[in-house]
């Protein structure tokens, strides 16, 4: 059982290393793959022509909107083609840029809807070593001994994350636009703080984000996946990164921080490094992706705001 097991184990690590890697990785920290023989999948997008007659380019784009120039000396692939590419990941100096010099591609590699036959066995291979751990656990806790009951819970208390309250959904509503998407409280009193955004670009659905004291120093982040309610503000663009930015108000200020290195925060038309942040002043411009908000000071501080609109 443990040697089949173990060989399960070793055939799931080889099949995921040939299935590659992630284009999006290869794009968000290129210079961590340098000079590396990589695999990675995607269709073709374009073709580069201005590269030069002795070489052909084209650009390899997956499922989420992430690309890369590929450096070919066979014939560029048909428009629209599904393939796994393999090769190294170089660094042009001239254009000051990266781009895959390939190797070898296999279009056969790909099913319908750009599917890895590689990505298939692995799932398969998954699901044959998860059975093993799941008869695995199921033996360790029948052998093991019955633990002792937990005790009961104080009435009153209620546990809260370190990361911030939990917001009941149930007292919540979802305010969602073309892009934007953010929770507001129903029924309930909280304090707005002394700042908002108003909506300039990028959604003709919602005009401001108001922002609500949901903690003694509230943290509220911005990105394109879902995240907690009343505290994150999601922005479905491609263009923007799972965590964009943070918003902390302190002290009486409002400062934001950029967590993206593809496309980073701008504020005021300066661009924010990774982990910078920038104290935002009334009439701050902040550019998201294809979304542009303005911070909006508001004249009474700390006003509560018992049915937001």
């Amino acid at each position: 059982m443990r040697k089949a097991f173990a060989g399960l184990v070793i055939m799931f690590a080889a099949h995921s290393l040939m299935a590659g890697v992630a284009l999006s990785d290869v794009v968000n920290k290129p210079s961590a793959w340098k000079d590396t023989l990589i695999s990675v999948e995607g269709f073709c997008e374009r073709w580069l022509t201005d590269r030069g007659p002795d070489v052909n380019f084209f650009i390899l784009k997956d499922n989420y909107g992430n690309t890369l120039p590929v450096r070919t000396t066979q014939p560029n692939p048909p428009l629209g083609q599904h393939m796994l590419v393999q090769g190294f990941v170089m660094y042009d100096t001239q254009r000051r840029s990266y781009y895959l010099d390939e190797r070898a591609r296999d279009a056969g590699a790909v099913m319908g809807g750009g599917i890895s036959v590689w990505l298939i066995v692995v799932i398969a291979v998954a699901s044959v070593v998860l059975i093993g751990l799941a008869v695995l656990v199921l033996k360790s806790l029948k052998d093991a001994p019955a633990a002792a009951p937990a005790a009961p819970a104080k009435p009153g208390l209620k546990v809260v994350p370190a990361e911030g309250p939990v917001f009941d959904v149930d007292k919540t509503r979802k305010v969602s636009g073309n892009r934007i998407g953010y929770d507001v409280p129903i029924d309930t009193t909280f304090k707005v703080l002394p700042g908002r955004f108003k909506v300039t670009k990028g959604d003709d659905k919602v005009s401001e984000i108001k922002l609500y004291q949901v903690s003694p120093e509230p943290v509220f982040t911005f990105g394109r996946k879902p995240g907690p309610a009343m505290r994150h503000i999601r922005i479905d663009d491609p263009t923007v990164s799972e965590k964009q930015a943070e918003l902390l108000y302190k002290d009486g200020k409002f400062s934001i921080t950029n967590f993206s290195k593809t496309n980073p925060t701008i504020v005021n038309s300066a661009e924010l490094a990774d982990g910078e942040s920038k104290e935002l002043v009334d009439g701050s411009k902040i550019v998201m992706g294809e979304v542009v908000v303005e911070f909006q000071a508001l004249a009474r501080p700390g006003s509560s705001d018992s049915k937001p609109e």
